[in-house]
């Protein structure tokens, strides 16, 4: 029925439509995990479980509400011909709120929250802007350079990161200094601290151009150099100064014995 009433909208109405689905789909998992928290006391197999906090069904009626509040206002503005003016409405429904929530003294310079959908097109902050404080990416996000707390699902930096980063893929185009903790974690760039998931057990894989630091995955491992300690199923360092702990370790700079199994070293 949504997709049906979408085709016969254009320019703002179609983006508002857009907007009121993201705060309906908000909303029932809200409603969902509402259903979970009332029904808990009254199950006896969570007998004995603690109860959770409410926090996560909190953000997920703010944000339903957020968006709500951006249909709304999005279908007030007067039709345009879709393509660019469609997108600079909805990214000015979002600079008015996020204009009315930050100090005067800081709106042109940092932007303190993201909150993201599906970048770049359905999040807050412009993909070209830093991110001074906390994003939340629930599918995916990206922005130039980030500090601060990175959460979501998909979690890309085009530029440099300084921070800790939450999700299930981590990806940073340039230099990170901090910890990245996911299931897969990648750094393009020069990597100083952690890679780790420890909620996780282990992430299942670890990239990095230079690192310095420590990687520790289940199953792979792999820098141009790393500087540190790798602890995985597989390790590999085009050149190492420190130590590899895994079934198969690979320092391909090593003159003798490049390959060792259970540990490998080099420090020099």
């Amino acid at each position: 029925m949504w997709a049906g009433e979408r085709r016969a909208l254009g320019g703002s109405s179609k983006t508002a439509a857009d907007l009121r689905l993201t705060a309906y789909i908000f909303f029932l998992i809200a409603a969902w995990f509402i259903c979970g928290a009332l029904g808990q006391p009254f199950l006896r197999a969570l007998e004995g479980v603690p109860a959770v906090s409410p926090i996560h069904i909190m953000v997920f009626l703010v944000l339903g509400w957020l968006f709500l509040f951006l249909s709304h206002y999005q279908s007030r503005k007067p039709r345009s011909s879709g393509g660019a003016g469609s997108k600079a409405a909805t990214l000015s429904g979002a600079a008015l709120l996020a204009l009315a929530l930050l100090p005067g003294s800081s709106r042109a310079q940092e932007n303190p929250i993201q909150i993201a959908l599906i970048g770049p097109t359905m999040q807050l902050v412009d993909d070209d802007e830093d991110v001074k404080g906390i994003r939340l990416n629930f599918i995916y996000g990206v922005n130039r350079d980030v500090s601060g707390l990175d959460l979501g699902l998909i979690n890309h930096t085009r530029g440099d990161m300084t921070g800790v980063e939450f999700g299930v893929v981590n990806v940073t185009d340039g230099d990170l200094t901090g910890w990245q903790a996911g299931v897969v974690n990648v750094t393009q760039g020069q990597f100083t601290g952690l890679q780790w998931a420890p909620w996780m057990v282990l992430s299942l894989a670890n990239f990095a151009e230079a690192a310095e630091g420590a990687q520790i995955a289940w199953a792979f491992n792999r820098a141009d150099y790393m500087r540190g300690f790798q602890l995985s199923l597989v390790n590999v360092a085009e050149d190492m100064y420190g130590v590899q702990v895994g079934l198969i370790n690979i320092i391909r700079s090593k003159p003798d014995l490049s390959i060792l199994p259970i540990v490998n070293w080099k420090f020099e």
